[in-house]
């Protein structure tokens, strides 16, 4: 599968996700979560922090442990950061923040990418 076909079928139903159901971001894109949230968010992170680094293992198998669990990390965090700004845009303009979150991401894994 090619970069932006993979690109798309993680971000679309995650970003579907998200604005079908508001309430997630606050397990999922919040950095300042009380301690009691956290730690309920903590399975939740780790199985995505986990899926990410299987489709790193796939696609870059060059990275040690080290380099796929921090790089899962940095996707992890840009997806959360952009989350937000997704869910809140006007319908309208929704796509066109698909769009940028899209591009960050391929840029950040085209270097990577094996």
């Amino acid at each position: 599968m090619d970069l932006d076909d993979l690109i798309d079928r993680v971000v679309d139903p995650l970003v579907a996700f998200n604005v079908a159901n508001p309430g997630f971001k606050a397990l999922f894109a919040r950095p300042d979560m009380p301690p009691g949230l956290a730690t309920a968010a903590g399975p939740i992170q780790s199985a995505l922090l986990g899926r990410v680094e299987a489709i790193l293992a796939v696609r870059a198998p060059g990275l040690s442990a080290a380099e796929r669990t921090r790089s899962a990390r940095v996707l992890v965090q840009i997806f959360q950061a952009m989350t937000p700004v997704v869910v809140a845009a006007p319908e309208e303009e929704r796509e066109a923040e698909v769009r940028e979150l899209k591009k960050v991401l391929r840029g950040y894994l085209a270097p990577l990418d094996g």
